[in-house]
């Protein structure tokens, strides 16, 4: 009676807890190892590729704070536009107050720049952009390294 390779490798990795690399088949049809069944994975892969070629990466990504970024970007944007008309609107009587113009040029200049789209503004743009990556929304070579 002669042992096999494969049968001494199944009882070492038995008692020591683990197991092959290249597992032997040991169910047989016909004298020829029985194939997994691949059905149900290839038929998830085709689905999600199937969603992926139909919407982009949106079809199975999303941001999961898309919606408050953009508020925030609706409401900083609201303030720094119209040359701060948002701002002078929200807060009547600082910028119309001769003694808070150095005060009130330091707020504006924190929320959109000197240009109105620098300073806050850019940061939630950036942020966005920073979250729509790590949700998988953007690849890394979507856009400009800054």
């Amino acid at each position: 009676m002669s042992i096999t390779k494969s049968a001494v490798i199944k009882i070492v990795l038995k008692y020591i807890g683990g197991s092959p690399l290249m597992q032997v088949p040991t169910t047989t049809i016909g004298g020829f190892p029985v194939a997994a069944q691949l059905g149900g994975l290839v038929a998830g892969f085709a689905g999600a590729a199937s969603a992926v070629a139909a919407g982009g990466l949106s079809a199975i990504a999303q941001n999961p704070i898309a919606t408050q970024l953009a508020s925030v970007k609706d409401k900083v944007g609201g303030l720094a536009s119209g040359n701060f008309a948002g701002l002078n609107a929200a807060l009547p009587s600082i910028s119309t107050d001769p003694n808070l113009t150095a005060q009130y040029d330091k707020l504006k200049l924190a929320i959109g720049g000197s240009d109105g789209l620098s300073g806050a503004v850019a940061q939630v743009n950036k942020f966005q952009d920073h979250t729509d990556r790590l949700s998988g929304l953007k690849l890394s070579s979507d856009s400009l390294t800054s």
